[in-house]
Order: C-alpha cells, then sequence, then structure tokens
C-alpha cells in the first residue's frame, strides 16, 4: 500500500462501470503514482465470483 501525497489538497475520483457479468471499478488520485516495484501486484486484475 502506497500512503503519501505531496500536494497541498488529495484528490481521489472513483469510476464504476457494469457491462453484462463484469464490473469494472478505476480509482485515480493526484498522488505521485504506485512505484515501479509494486505496480505488477497492485494493477493487475482480479476476479471474484460464484
Amino acid at each position: 500500500m502506497v500512503v503519501h501525497n505531496d500536494k497541498t489538497e488529495s484528490e481521489v475520483a472513483v469510476r464504476i462501470k457494469e457491462n453484462e457479468d463484469v464490473v469494472t471499478i478505476q480509482v485515480a488520485n493526484n498522488g505521485p503514482g504506485i512505484p515501479d516495484s509494486q505496480k505488477e501486484e497492485n494493477l493487475r486484475p482480479r476476479r471474484n465470483g460464484h
């Protein structure tokens, strides 16, 4: 987890898109970004369903 933002005011945007049986959740912020060493684990698609 990255807990850091060097901006005066933090901004977070969350978008949720539903398409048939798939839900996509996008999260964006104005922080410094995810370090390259953590991107693979943090940005991989995840599936949860029955």
